[in-house]
């Protein structure tokens, strides 16, 4: 599975708090908080852990900056975007 994962509603935070905050669950090979030309918060970023355990552990709970839950999830790779889309379906069940 992909060890990058999406994090939106983030609002205004620093990068230093959002490293910070799921630093705390493993070690991360990659953290970007999305902002604007004027660097202000565009209020998501993406963390990427180096193990899946870090990643499972950070899906099992709730995330919060300053009172507001955020929503975290698996991060799409760009190569399964738009492919397989509802074409073929088998005959299951």
């Amino acid at each position: 599975g992909s060890l990058k994962l999406f994090v939106g509603g983030t609002g205004e935070i620093t990068d230093e708090e959002f490293r910070s905050h799921f630093e705390y669950y493993g070690e991360l090979s990659d953290c970007v908080l999305l902002r604007n030309a004027d660097r202000s918060s565009r209020g998501f970023g993406f963390v990427t852990y180096t193990t899946q355990q870090a990643v499972e552990k950070v899906l099992a709970q709730p995330h919060q900056f300053g009172g507001t839950t955020v929503e975290v999830k698996r991060a799409i790779p760009k190569s399964e975007m738009g492919s397989g889309g509802g074409k073929g379906g088998g005959g299951g069940g």
